[in-house]
């Protein structure tokens, strides 16, 4: 076999080996229920250190989501609990993603049109809306 042709053979396998990984990890983030966009934002310090947290002084109200991503124009709080998911989430997780919500058009300046709450083996897309918004108090 000529040099040439062992180049060529390698480049092939190396591009298909990338293009399945690639294709690993599209699934494997299909999974996880967090929408495809830019993590902006991570409290689990796995990459960079942790930002410091949003913070409200109207509300006096102060909070890290796990995750914010960039979708679009819209940035999306995304808080991740290690239980199985319940049949519904819990008012507590609830209130803790809409105290998100708030934080983000707060710090921002941009109302996110819904907040994630993914649990072990299921995601919950909750709409931030005027009524869940108002569950906080304000």
């Amino acid at each position: 076999m000529e040099l040439n042709q062992l180049f060529i053979l390698i480049a092939a396998v190396l591009a298909a080996a990338a293009l399945i990984l690639f294709w690993i990890s599209r699934i494997l983030s299909r999974r996880t229920g967090i929408p495809e966009g830019r993590i902006i934002y991570s409290d689990h310090g796995r990459w960079t250190r942790n930002k410091k947290p949003l913070y409200d002084a109207g509300l006096g109200l102060t909070g890290k989501p796990d995750y914010l991503i960039r979708v679009g124009d819209h940035l999306i709080p995304a808080e991740v609990k290690s239980s199985f998911a319940p049949r519904s989430p819990y008012d507590s997780h609830l209130l803790q993603l809409a105290a998100y919500c708030f934080l983000v058009e707060s710090s921002f300046g941009i109302r996110p049109p819904y907040g994630l709450l993914r649990y072990r083996n299921r995601t919950f897309k909750i709409k931030y809306t005027p009524a869940v918004e108002n569950s906080l108090g304000k």
